[in-house]
């Protein structure tokens, strides 16, 4: 994973944001190049919380995986 949690989690020194800033930002865009429902999975916890406008809230990667499906769908038309 490429969150803050897996730094705090496996290293016991002080965070490097700015390496953590852009593992993040690399881990999006290569997922922006190629998008697919799981392109962006190694930035969201197993138990990710989502509510956005628009669309029922949920709380697995199952429920973004199936709006990105829906999303890439529209992009592809």
């Amino acid at each position: 994973m490429v969150t803050t949690e897996d730094d705090v989690c496996r290293y016991t020194g002080t965070t490097d944001w700015q390496e953590v800033h852009e593992r993040v930002l690399a881990a999006f865009a290569k997922g922006w190049d190629t998008p697919e429902p799981r392109a962006w999975d190694s930035l969201m916890a197993e138990n990710i919380e989502l509510n956005q406008p628009l669309t029922q809230p949920g709380t697995t990667r199952r429920t973004w995986h199936d709006e990105a499906q829906r999303i890439v769908t529209l992009l592809h038309r």
